[in-house]
């Protein structure tokens, strides 16, 4: 039977994802770490199951191509006690993704009939960068232990969404 081995929703993925990393520790303990992370997803989708019914009561052909990147960059350096702190960790990283969705929504039984072309862009840029500095000291017997610290990060975000309708009965 043909109609029972007809996929009503194709969908075509493609993805890939990696991971890399790297450390490094010097004669003295020192340490440097970096790390890469990404992935691409990449679905091309016809729905042929929803048209007809509920929201979807009036259209006939549905289609949708989305695509994600992502990817993240980030290093680390541990420092063992040298004259100025006992301790101490930098860290850096940088981060980014971007998502694009188009959408292709025919309404052949709509009065009148329209196609619907959607877009939907966003993307995120994160960067960010940290220390952590200890030091130790002593008052007669008593040892003290003083950490400081510190977080900075910015993000810039954009997002865009456009539709078109195209009249289909003219």
């Amino acid at each position: 039977d043909a109609a029972a081995s007809h996929n009503p929703d194709e969908q075509d993925i493609e993805r890939e994802s990696g991971l890399a990393k790297l450390i490094y520790q010097d004669d003295a303990g020192n340490e440097l770490r970096g790390t890469y992370y990404g992935y691409r997803d990449d679905v091309d989708t016809d729905i042929d199951s929803l048209p007809g019914s509920g929201r979807f009561i009036n259209t006939t052909r549905l289609h949708g191509d989305d695509h994600v990147d992502f990817d993240l960059y980030a290093a680390q350096y541990r420092m063992n006690s040298n004259r100025w702190v006992d301790s101490a960790i930098v860290r850096a990283y940088y981060g980014s993704t971007n998502v694009r969705q188009n959408t292709i929504d025919e309404r052949g039984l709509s009065d009148p009939a329209v196609r619907l072309d959607r877009q939907f862009n966003f993307s995120q840029d994160t960067s960010g960068l940290g220390i952590d500095l200890l030091r130790s000291f002593h008052t007669g017997t008593v040892e003290h232990r003083v950490g400081v610290g510190g977080e900075w990060q910015e993000q810039d975000l954009e997002e865009s969404r456009y539709a078109t309708a195209l009249d289909l009965d003219s």
